[in-house]
């Protein structure tokens, strides 16, 4: 609430990205076109056509809400709504803005700019506060990215750790030898596996 008055709020939005292992290990950006109620940039969200002023509301009194009363067999109930001809704000446009209508929000694409931080892991979700939808007279929702790492081929995460199969010659196995791979990150490796008393070992 702002002031003791409650502030309206727009709607999250949740969306799916996916990445490679290695993004998701070393961290990456994207860049992804996404489609939402967002502010209307002619009129920055007033609703008034540029130029123009706005008036105080003539259904509201400028309150933003409207104090209805109805009678029952049990009595006079008095109910409190938003006001729908300024939509809470308490005011209107004196000439409306083209491109929204006077609403001060309409259905745009917007991009959106992702940062994959290092080692996120498959299934994890990121918020981006303030980038869900917009409402008139209010502050946006927040945009929640739920982040899908592919499986790789020879790499897997178990923890903070990276693990790989290394498959070697049973007389290399038995005797020792070194072996070169390439690590995540394309680098070289000389890996030097000692003699094995198990047909299994982690190095």
């Amino acid at each position: 609430s702002r002031g003791g008055r409650r502030v309206r709020r727009g709607r999250d939005i949740s969306i799916d990205v996916e990445v490679t292992f290695k993004e998701s290990i070393l961290g990456t950006k994207r860049s992804m076109l996404i489609q939402k109620i967002g502010k209307c940039d002619t009129c920055d969200g007033s609703g008034a056509k540029p130029g123009t002023s706005m008036d105080s509301c003539t259904t509201c009194s400028g309150a933003g809400k409207i104090h209805e009363t109805r009678n029952s067999p049990l009595g006079a109930f008095t109910s409190v709504r938003t006001c729908p001809s300024c939509e809470g704000a308490g005011k209107v446009p004196k000439e409306r803005c083209k491109d929204c209508a006077g609403h001060g929000i309409l259905r745009k694409e917007e991009e959106v700019k992702l940062d994959i931080p290092v080692g996120l892991d498959n299934g994890e979700m990121i918020r981006m506060p303030g980038r869900g939808e917009a409402v008139k007279g209010g502050v946006p929702g927040d945009l929640y990215v739920k982040v899908h790492v592919k499986p790789h081929a020879q790499f897997r995460k178990e923890g903070a750790n990276i693990i790989m199969n290394l498959p070697v010659k049973f007389t290399d196995a038995l005797l020792g030898t070194t072996v070169s791979i390439t690590t995540i990150d394309d680098k070289s490796l000389e890996v030097k596996v000692p003699a094995m008393s198990k047909t299994e070992e982690t190095l």
